[in-house]
């Protein structure tokens, strides 16, 4: 693998009391989404209140990505809950406030933040 592949995307999940921490890492597209999407709704059927996902390394998101977090968006505050992200690099920040989803999920500088909501 050279410096210009892709990082092989992969999902890190650490479920707390009421809190679904949710790693993502490599390229969130048409391609990983759908596997993400099941393992979203698997863990937010449990009394989940609050979803924080790290983007720190995420290094890619296309709209598959960016349907995704609205999606869990919309369950978690249907659930009462909320969705909260942390750690996004300025090339996915820049996606998320062209696609308008900063005016809609709440973005943290990183993972404490995140979950103290603070």
């Amino acid at each position: 693998m050279s410096n210009n592949d892709p990082v092989p995307f992969r999902l890190e999940v650490d479920e707390r009391t009421g809190v679904i921490l949710l790693a993502l890492i490599g390229e969130l597209d048409v391609a990983s989404a759908p596997s993400v999407r099941e393992r979203l709704i698997e863990l937010m059927r449990a009394d989940n209140k609050l979803l924080v996902v790290d983007c720190g390394a995420l290094s890619f998101i296309d709209s598959s990505g960016l349907a995704l977090l609205t999606y869990a968006q919309l369950r978690m505050a249907e659930a009462g809950g909320q969705v909260r992200l942390a750690a996004i690099s300025r090339r996915v920040r820049r996606v998320l406030e062209l696609s308008g989803l900063t005016e809609v999920l709440a973005c943290y500088p990183d993972v404490e933040e995140a979950l103290a909501g603070s």
